[in-house]
């Protein structure tokens, strides 16, 4: 009758793998699983630098355009206050008339 040690002895000698093969195998597997690792985080940080300068390239765009679309509003504005002076300059008096009836209906409104 054979004993387990036998057994297992004559299995590693029928496959020709020692312990040795086997611990040999598994280190070379970590090496590999930590350079995979390190390769994707690697990886990973190049894409996160990527995108993080297409957002900023992307937000700084935004804040151009917003720039520009104030700078436009402003101008509006600034036209519409000098045709609005113009107007108030030409007709003194109807000028006054319509502000007052508009104090008048704010009134109103607010009261209610």
């Amino acid at each position: 009758m054979a004993t387990a040690t036998q057994t297992r002895s004559k299995s590693n000698k029928s496959n020709g793998a020692t312990s040795a093969d086997v611990e040999t195998s598994l280190k070379q597997v970590r090496a590999d699983i930590a350079s995979l690792s390190e390769t994707l985080s690697s990886y990973g940080k190049g894409k996160l630098g990527d995108a993080q300068k297409s957002a900023s390239a992307k937000s700084d765009d935004v804040i151009r355009a917003s720039e520009e679309a104030l700078h436009e509003l402003r101008n509006q504005v600034d036209d519409l206050a000098r045709q609005l002076e113009g107007r108030v300059r030409a007709k003194p008096i109807q000028s006054l008339a319509i502000a007052a009836g508009v104090g008048a209906l704010i009134s109103l409104l607010v009261r209610r």
